[in-house]
């Protein structure tokens, strides 16, 4: 499944993973996290929360790895208010989340707020959500706080 997700097809590990169940093969959290990471990766947050609640029913509770994986789709998607709900539901259940995670929610909040200050002091048409955040320097100032934080 791995190696079809690598070359891009998507669809077939998919088939491949519907069919593990068909075959009397339960999926486990590694399998659902390779086709999560895929789709998060290819922008098809449809197909990956369809597949993330799949994995909720079938009682498999996510780790770091799959919470990592939602929470930096839905940032790089600009869903930023659902990226933070997903942070906010990986440390309510106990999950500890690493430094990327902090990062990604971190940037959004700041992207969010920055963006609101920018629309509110100038009028213009809607444009796309990051069209005015500069991510990698959002990414620097964080980097920098958290490690300015350690030191102290």
């Amino acid at each position: 499944m791995a190696s079809l997700c690598k070359h891009g097809k998507i669809k077939d590990a998919r088939d491949l993973f519907d069919s593990m169940e068909m075959k009397g093969l339960r999926p486990n959290i590694v399998s659902y996290l390779i086709l999560l990471n895929r789709y998060a990766t290819k922008g098809c947050l449809v197909d990956m929360t369809d597949l993330f609640n799949l994995m909720l029913g079938d009682s498999i509770a996510p780790n770091s790895h799959i919470f990592s994986v939602l929470i930096k789709a839905y940032a790089n998607c600009g869903m930023l208010d659902r990226a933070t709900i997903i942070f906010n539901e990986m440390r309510e259940q106990g999950v500890k989340p690493n430094v990327h995670d902090k990062l990604y929610v971190d940037i959004a909040v700041e992207a969010t707020a920055d963006l609101r200050r920018r629309r509110s002091c100038r009028r213009r048409p809607e444009r796309d959500y990051f069209d005015d955040v500069d991510i990698p320097t959002l990414l620097a100032k964080r980097i920098c706080y958290l490690y300015r934080s350690l030191l102290h």
